[in-house]
């Protein structure tokens, strides 16, 4: 007949190893999704992009959100030096939405005038161009009353984070600033960046 000792012993044994075997095989909650990179995907100008946020390099950026106003930013900075002849292309598209988590459509845009105005409804382009000593620099942007690009909101992710995610797409034209007869095609879709 086995002590009373071995008998907790063997019992003990049998509960560790039943504990542990439950818990290799627990399941993760379904319910915890992995926040979603930022993505660009489409063409401005001359210029096609395919291209996800990773830890080091977050190409598509919330610059804002206050619960209602939501602005993100999707920027490319290019340099290279073949044979000594500098070439350097920056990028930078911001876009600033009023009411974003509840408007579906965007058809009409006020111009930027260079403000930080998150109140009102505007699209920005920054093109700037290097090429050994010729240097392009130039400022796109909507023009208040004239229905000349539209973006769509497609849907809202990650609606319990501090910033959530917004999917969609634009289509059409901003204007340079100096010159109205100047214009730049843009379409593409884009997720922005959702944060704790």
């Amino acid at each position: 007949m086995k002590s009373p000792f071995k008998k907790i012993v063997f019992i003990t044994i049998q509960v560790l190893i039943v504990t542990l075997v439950l818990s290799c095989t627990k399941n993760e909650d379904p319910n915890l999704e992995e926040v979603a990179h930022g993505k660009f995907w489409g063409e401005i100008g001359p210029d096609s992009y395919n291209l996800v946020n990773d830890n080091s390099n977050h190409r598509m950026q919330t610059t804002h959100f206050d619960g209602k106003n939501y602005q993100f930013k999707f920027a490319v900075y290019d340099s290279s030096n073949p044979l000594g002849n500098v070439i350097k292309t920056d990028t930078e598209l911001t876009v600033n939405l009023t009411d974003a988590l509840n408007s579906k459509s965007y058809v009409t845009f006020e111009t930027y005038a260079d403000i930080k105005d998150y109140s009102k409804d505007w699209i920005h382009l920054y093109y700037y161009k290097l090429r050994g000593n010729d240097e392009d620099k130039r400022v796109y942007t909507t023009v208040k009353k004239k229905l000349s690009i539209e973006l769509n909101i497609s849907s809202i992710e990650y609606m319990d984070l501090k910033v959530p995610s917004l999917k969609g797409n634009m289509k059409g034209y901003l204007y340079n600033v100096e010159n109205s007869k100047d214009s730049i095609y843009i379409k593409a879709n884009f997720i922005t960046q959702a944060s704790y």
